[in-house]
């Protein structure tokens, strides 16, 4: 593969991005990363889900450089993991940095180190057995000379005025990038590269669910939900993930209300994809008698027809008949109605909650086929006996409520999947 990029850098003047973008054009095939079939016994890189012969590789280039420091011979491995933002690179040598004590190492990121700066660390302290350098492709074309010399020969040489200096630094270098176009093709070769891949959703929502568990102190039901939804939502990258765990530090109702803000002023991995022009809807909050409404751009897509206060308008109609209706049926028992609450704000599935059930609102100005966001049936799911459907028809006007136990089983074979931005759980015959 080096050989292959020293040939196109000999060969041609044009830029590598551009080459790719050519062959992307004329359909040739493009090479993908695929997983080695390696299982992971280590004890090492916890928070990480998958990836397991990344991390069999990493950890070998660990216990070679204590290989190194023993023997005297040269057993370094210098590893680079390359790959889209988001995609555990800058975790995975995080990981790998909590192994190795604090005075043994040093972890830079790439647009903040100089030459001058690198050489003057591995100087001081020759003990030195990793660098960690995060987005290697930041530093600067100048900078790269240090480098060069510690991972070819483990030699950090000055022979400047009032300055020589001739010190043994066997260090290994563990690195990531994000593209390798601006890294010169030499440094390039002293490297074992490894192509990490963006994840599918199931290993997505593991590492995901990890990350919330730990630095987020959910539990482990919690965590998943909330990993799930960022999935869906389009938040596939792992600082994504980071943020919401920070922030919610074993709240969830945190945890949900960064993901409605994110809904509302974040674009989403799938929006950023979307022509600039296309403007989105952002979050819609209205007051309500209770509490609050939020039809969401990410789990309702307002099409640009409809009517948006219209819609409000019947959806808050709907969730006001069926407290009415919940406290109707509570018979007067105070406690009861204490228990009956709006908490279609609160993401959880449902809108309603009441004393012996949690109820999903579905209204309309006359009738309709019902949806279910991939949240809503999920949570169906789970709950099955405990969760209703209330079907508000003629929200406005005279309302009819249709109460309906256990929709996931009751709809099991009527259910279908349509794709509208995600996609839905439509029931088009839900009244037999």
């Amino acid at each position: 593969m080096l050989d292959a990029l020293r040939r196109k850098k000999e060969e041609s003047k044009t830029p590598p991005a551009q080459i790719v973008q050519r062959a992307r054009m004329k359909h040739e095939l493009v090479w993908k990363p695929r997983k080695a079939p390696i299982k992971y016994e280590g004890t090492y890189f916890k928070l990480v889900e998958g990836m397991d012969d990344i991390k069999y590789i990493l950890e070998h280039s660990i216990r070679r450089q204590h290989d190194t420091r023993v023997t005297g011979q040269d057993l370094r491995i210098h590893v680079l993991l390359v790959g889209p933002p988001g995609v555990s690179k800058s975790l995975l040598l995080l990981e790998a940095e909590r192994e190795i004590p604090e005075d043994r190492r040093i972890f830079v990121l790439g647009s903040q180190v100089s030459k001058a700066g690198l050489r003057d660390r591995l100087l001081s302290n020759p003990n030195i057995d990793f660098v960690f350098i995060d987005e290697l492709d930041k530093m600067g074309k100048e900078n790269y000379d240090v480098l060069l010399s510690l991972m070819e020969t483990g030699r950090i040489t000055v022979l400047k005025h009032r300055m020589q200096r001739d010190v043994k630094v066997m260090a290994t270098v563990l690195a990531t990038a994000n593209y390798l176009e601006k890294i010169p093709v030499e440094l390039l070769d002293r490297f074992l590269l490894l192509y990490v891949e963006s994840y599918d959703s199931e290993d997505f929502v593991k590492v995901a669910t990890r990350l919330l568990m730990e630095r987020g102190r959910l539990g482990r039901e919690q965590a998943e939900e909330i990993a799930r939804l960022c999935w869906e939502q389009g938040y596939r990258s792992i600082r994504d993930v980071v943020r919401v765990a920070n922030f919610a530090q074993g709240d969830v109702s945190k945890a949900y209300m960064i993901l409605r803000i994110m809904a509302a002023r974040t674009p989403s991995i799938d929006e950023e994809k979307k022509e600039p022009t296309r403007k989105l809807k952002e979050e819609l909050e209205v007051d309500s008698e209770y509490q609050t409404t939020v039809v969401s751009s990410l789990t309702i897509k307002v099409r640009e027809e409809d009517d948006v206060e219209e819609k409000l308008k019947v959806e808050r109609a709907g969730i006001k008949e069926v407290i009415k209706l919940e406290r109707k049926r509570a018979g007067g028992d105070k406690e009861k109605i204490k228990k009956i609450k709006d908490v279609s704000a609160k993401f959880k599935g449902y809108d309603v909650e009441s004393f012996d059930r949690v109820i999903e609102v579905k209204s309309f100005r006359n009738s309709g086929r019902v949806e279910f966001t991939p949240h809503e049936w999920r949570t169906a799911l789970r709950m099955r006996k405990t969760y209703w459907l209330y079907v508000v028809e003629n929200a406005l006007t005279e309302p009819k409520i249709t109460c309906i136990q256990d929709p996931a089983e009751r709809f099991k074979n009527k259910v279908k999947i349509v794709r509208i931005v995600d996609y839905r759980y439509v029931v088009e015959d839900w009244k037999t």
